[in-house]
Parts: C-alpha cells; sequence; structure tokens
C-alpha cells in the first residue's frame, strides 16, 4: 500500500514492499559454478520483467541486480556466447556500463578469462551483489555453503 507522508514542505509516495523471491540465497549456492549464477540471472530477470514496475526504485535495484549476476554467468561479456535477456532491461548502471566499455577494474586486471580469474571475479561480484541486496533486504542473504 502505498501512502503519502508530509516532512515539511516535501512530500513523497512511499512505496509499497515487494517480495524479493530470490533472497536470501539458498545455501548450497556455489559462487564458483557458472549454473547456479545463470540460474539466479533467470529468477531476477523473471521478477524484474513481471511485476516491477519500471518507475520504481525496485527497478533500477533489480536492474542492477540483473547485470550483476549476468556477467557473472558470462565474464566475457559482451564477446563469447550468452543469452538473450529481457531487452526491457537496459544496459545501465555503473558496473554495467564500465563492464561494456572494458574499463572496470577486474577486467583491467585480467590478462586471460582462466578458471582463477573467473573465480576471483565471481567473489567480487557475489560481494556487490550482497552489499546491493542490503539496500532492500535486511536479513542474511548468503550463507557460505559450497565454493
Amino acid at each position: 500500500m502505498s501512502f503519502i507522508e508530509d516532512q515539511g514542505d516535501f512530500h513523497y509516495d512511499s512505496e509499497p514492499d515487494v517480495t524479493v523471491p530470490f533472497l536470501p540465497l539458498p545455501a548450497t549456492f556455489n559462487l564458483a559454478a557458472a549454473v547456479d549464477w545463470h540460474s539466479l540471472s533467470i529468477q531476477v530477470e523473471k521478477w524484474l520483467v513481471s511485476g516491477v514496475p519500471m518507475q520504481s526504485q525496485y527497478w533500477a535495484w533489480g536492474r542492477d541486480m540483473f547485470w550483476l549476476t549476468f556477467v557473472a554467468t558470462y565474464p566475457a561479456f559482451p564477446r563469447g556466447k550468452w543469452r538473450m535477456w529481457n531487452s526491457r532491461i537496459m544496459p545501465v548502471g555503473n558496473f554495467i556500463e564500465a563492464w561494456l566499455a572494458g574499463n572496470h577494474d577486474l577486467q583491467l586486471t585480467c590478462t586471460h578469462f582462466g578458471s582463477e580469474w573467473r573465480v576471483r571475479m565471481r567473489g567480487y561480484i557475489l560481494d556487490e551483489f550482497c552489499r546491493h541486496a542490503s539496500l532492500f533486504h535486511l536479513t542474511p542473504f548468503y550463507i557460505p555453503g559450497n565454493m
């Protein structure tokens, strides 16, 4: 339910709570496994395009979460092979824009996309994912299980 809150001369509509079905991550989530990131990416994408209004703060948040999970799944993106995503999810946001420009810190330290780099990159993305998740999901959302 939306309501109007009065803060002196400033009026704003607060957004209703939105259920985030992909949080918390399952205990079986393996940050090194592309298949787990792929599954998470699909969940985020479906949640985002099926019920989050584009004008909502949750849309921008979910879009950023999607791009983190998508790049963790396809670290060579935009090179190499990758699945098509829903075209409503534009590649906008600090992380994906830096990634597409090829000037993200993770890319600048990469000489090849080997397995060691992929694990380090996915660890970084998991940290970013958790930091980002904490903006709207206050309970613990990842307990390391498999690695």
